[in-house]
């Protein structure tokens, strides 16, 4: 007499690894897909529209001003500086009010 688990051949691991594969498989082209679109979306394909400098200067015209134009400028003075700023950082400064003129600037020298 035969066993009846004898009726149906031994199919061992290979259907385990078979069904590993396949996920791991489209597991990694999917996470590919999503690195793939997020490099594509944020330096190349951006979601906006693209403005010129002169475009924003004719629409800004028109608009009331809601941030001041203060810029405030802290100096940690952690040295020997005694509450001074360093010659070559006051030229670095004086290098920024140029170049925002119309600008009010705050000076902070923090000991």
């Amino acid at each position: 007499m035969t066993s009846p688990f004898h009726i149906l051949p031994r199919q061992g691991p290979r259907p385990l690894i078979f069904a590993t594969f396949i996920f791991l498989l489209f597991s990694s082209t999917f996470f590919l897909y999503l690195v793939h679109n997020f490099i594509e979306r944020v330096f190349f394909n951006h979601s906006g529209i693209a403005v010129t400098q002169e475009e924003l200067a004719w629409y800004d015209s028109g608009l009331p001003q809601v941030v001041p134009k203060i810029i405030h400028q802290i100096y940690h003075d952690w040295t020997w500086h005694n509450g001074s700023m360093p010659l070559d950082w006051e030229e670095t400064r004086q290098t920024c009010v140029e170049m925002n003129e119309g600008w009010e600037f705050v000076v902070s020298i923090v000991p």
